[in-house]
């Protein structure tokens, strides 16, 4: 067995260094005469893309567009919204004739409670929770999901305002995804 001493080592580890110093000097002298051909080519395949995208792109127009909203209106049986309120709520808010009127109904409604719209007209519901941290408040019509609002690590309030046509139900459900506290402070039906 041969002993390895200072010397030897350094005379191995020498040469070692001279056959990696070469081995990186090949390599960078062969790679960077292929960069300027590889960034031409990359600059070409990068333009032409912008091209033909840019002209595909600016081939839609206005017309196009109204054709596209009116497909989807015609796909789509929700109400149209305007400006975060749909038509009938608009007309609620607005007709001179109507005998309705807002009303706090927060003592007689509850966490979870499955509500009925009974009145000949559609209703507005107004519901806003505590908004403790992690509070999480979600609502629906008629059995399916119309909202929730989440306060998050800082908490803070906001509220859900839902139409419920008539004969049809509607459902708060408020908790704490964390276990702390959680609770509604304003609950208004227009009716």
């Amino acid at each position: 067995m041969r002993e390895i001493t200072k010397e030897s080592y350094f005379q191995y580890s020498t040469k070692t260094d001279k056959r990696d110093l070469h081995s990186y000097q090949h390599f960078y002298s062969t790679f960077s005469r292929e960069i300027p051909s590889l960034m031409t080519f990359l600059s070409i395949i990068f333009f032409a893309l912008t091209f033909t995208c840019s002209n595909a792109l600016a081939k839609v127009t206005y017309e196009d567009a109204i054709q596209q909203d009116e497909e989807l209106k015609l796909t789509n049986p929700h109400t149209p919204r305007t400006h975060g309120f749909t038509s009938s709520e608009l007309s609620v808010q607005t007709s001179t004739s109507d005998t309705r009127a807002w009303y706090n109904l927060l003592g007689s409604r509850g966490n979870n409670g499955v509500y009925w719209n009974t009145t000949s007209n559609p209703i507005v519901v107004a519901v806003t929770p505590r908004g403790e941290r992690w509070e999480e408040m979600i609502a629906y019509v008629n059995g399916i999901r119309y909202g929730r609002i989440y306060s998050g690590d800082f908490g803070g309030g906001a509220t859900i305002t839902m139409e419920v046509p008539v004969g049809g139900s509607y459902q708060v459900s408020v908790r704490n995804l964390r276990g702390a506290g959680y609770g509604i402070t304003s609950w208004l039906e227009f009716r």
